[in-house]
């Protein structure tokens, strides 16, 4: 199984992630905590040059009892589409066919949560990759009233399934082909 994250450059805060079944993890980095939840996973980790700086070698200390590999890939700011494209890129190109995937997508630009989606779609179709979880942790939605604060880590990865659904409609309406809805 691989987990793919991304570090952010922004203020990295001790928090108690929640998944929806109950189970936390208090880390400063939702990656670490989903690496808890799913101990042993190769881990790929997006960084910019400033997140490489600011954070990374906080990120692999907290992370080595729960993760098997950890491998750090640079990426771009993300400042133009061009940027964005090459992000997509590096993405896809660190998957191999059949894999199985975990996505975080709770740090790093606003824009990779987006790219991180189509990079999902892609790579089950493209790929044939089983995801077996996108996760977001909700820091905006935190219980301030505890310290640490507690978040919620929100499991999107049915939103992924939508896809499915769209595609299949899609056929249906063009084509009166409904075999896939």
């Amino acid at each position: 199984m691989k987990l793919l994250t991304f570090l952010g450059a922004g203020t990295a805060y001790e928090t108690v992630y929640i998944l929806p079944d109950g189970r936390e993890h208090t880390a400063n980095f939702c990656g670490v905590a989903i690496a808890h939840f799913y101990p042993g996973a190769d881990m790929y980790v997006f960084v910019t040059e400033k997140a490489r700086q600011i954070h990374l070698t906080a990120f692999r200390k907290a992370i080595e009892e729960y993760a098997a590999n950890v491998q750090p890939v640079d990426i771009p700011d993300g400042a133009n589409e061009e940027e964005l494209w090459d992000i997509f890129q590096i993405v896809v190109n660190h998957v191999e066919e059949e894999e199985q995937l975990i996505f975080d997508i709770t740090h790093g630009f606003r824009s990779l949560p987006f790219l991180t989606f189509l990079a999902v779609a892609y790579l089950r179709t493209v790929k044939h990759v089983t995801i077996e979880g996108v996760f977001y942790g909700n820091f905006e939605a935190r219980d301030t009233t505890v310290t640490p604060s507690r978040a919620p880590v929100i499991d999107m990865t049915r939103f992924t399934e939508l896809l499915d659904w769209m595609i299949a409609a899609d056929r249906f309406m063009r084509f009166g082909d409904g075999s896939d809805l």
